[in-house]
């Protein structure tokens, strides 16, 4: 496979520590019969592939622990299950904690198999199902701005303390139980893949919500502030 040996790797990281043996004889057999490269099927067999399944996926939107905004110590968690609820938990960075909005708007757990999918009903638990691997499955669709918003239903991911659940309620940009903070947020990339939600002025990663240095640092600190109140003392 050459290069995309490095691909099967990302996707499969357990194979790293398998020692193959000795291959010398498949490579004498390869060269002799003059076998094509991986990158000749990919471009002259299987051209729409890539398209589908990228060996090398484009960057994430965001990834990472997903903090309340209203309480930095509470991250969002499967809670170690395939199947079920999204739980809110005490922030440990764990692998039950860590996920990704991806390329293809999909929010995946660790694993890459499972993915958040939207409850039929307002007011249900965000569950986790079997990533489906289309182009585009809209009850797998996400955004982020720092709302975390379906775009199926229109609905956002809301705390609630009660049930210690993430549910999907109606969106209201002055909830800071609907704001969320992701470890690593790709700011360039979100701002231009997603339009700004309807009816506001633009991103609110950019404008109503002041993040300082959201690229790449340990700990994201949000300033709890409007835009319009900065204005006002400056």
């Amino acid at each position: 496979m050459g290069e995309y040996a490095e691909a099967l790797y990302r996707r499969n990281k357990h194979l790293r520590e398998v020692d193959p043996g000795d291959i010398s004889r498949e490579i004498e057999i390869r060269d002799r019969l003059k076998c094509r490269s991986f990158q000749w099927f990919l471009d002259e067999i299987a051209p729409d592939l890539s398209l589908t399944y990228p060996p090398f996926e484009p960057p994430d939107y965001a990834n990472g622990t997903i903090q309340s905004a209203n309480d930095l110590g509470t991250c969002l968690d499967n809670g170690a299950r395939e199947y079920g609820d999204i739980i809110l938990y005490g922030c440990h960075s764990g692998g039950t904690q860590y996920f990704s909005l991806s390329w293809k708007k999909t929010l995946r757990i660790d694993s890459e198999q499972f993915c958040w999918q939207v409850p039929h009903e307002l007011g249900k638990p965000v569950t986790t199902y079997n990533c489906q691997n289309r182009d585009h499955v809209p009850a797998q669709s996400w955004r982020y701005d720092p709302q975390i918003q379906s775009e199926a239903k229109g609905w956002c991911v809301e705390a609630d303390w009660k049930t210690r659940v993430a549910k999907m309620t109606t969106c209201d940009r002055d909830n800071i139980d609907q704001r969320w903070i992701f470890k690593f947020v790709n700011r360039q990339l979100i701002e231009k893949q997603f339009p700004p939600f309807p009816g506001t002025q633009g991103h609110v990663l950019t404008s109503a919500w002041d993040v300082e240095d959201i690229v790449g640092i340990q700990d994201i600190v949000y300033r709890r502030h409007r835009t319009s109140e900065t204005q006002e003392t400056s």
